[in-house]
């Protein structure tokens, strides 16, 4: 889930010695790769999102991808811990959490998950 903060963040930490100019931000988030889905609030196809990956790997190489990945995942963890977007709700931020922890740390989020999944099927009352 990306937001127009969110995008222009990862363009200035990542993107910005490559010349690309601030309405590839805007462009991106219209583009048929991206739907809204709220507003202010995008998410990138999920087979384009697939295919994003692949093209990395096959720009970079597998290894070179996975450190791309983590240093993408490490950001968008001290995003989700940084003073809140205004008006982007806590779920949107858990959600970047969790995807950053899916790299990170991706068996303390199974653990956190599953405990989760527990704790919300146990019966009211106990």
């Amino acid at each position: 889930m990306l937001t127009p903060r969110l995008i222009n963040l990862i363009h200035i930490n990542f993107l910005e010695d490559r010349s690309i100019g601030w309405i590839a931000e805007v462009d991106f988030l219209l583009s048929q790769l991206c739907r809204s889905i709220d507003e202010g609030l995008y998410e990138i196809e999920p087979c384009v999102r697939e295919v994003l990956l692949v093209e990395l790997e096959n720009l970079y190489g597998q290894q070179r991808a996975e450190e791309i990945k983590q240093e993408v995942a490490k950001f968008l963890w001290v995003y989700s811990h940084q003073k809140p977007e205004a008006g982007l709700r806590s779920e949107i931020r858990q959600a970047h959490e969790w995807i950053a922890r899916a790299y990170l740390d991706p068996d303390g989020l199974v653990q956190e998950l599953h405990g989760l999944l527990q704790a919300s099927s146990l019966p009211h009352g106990l």
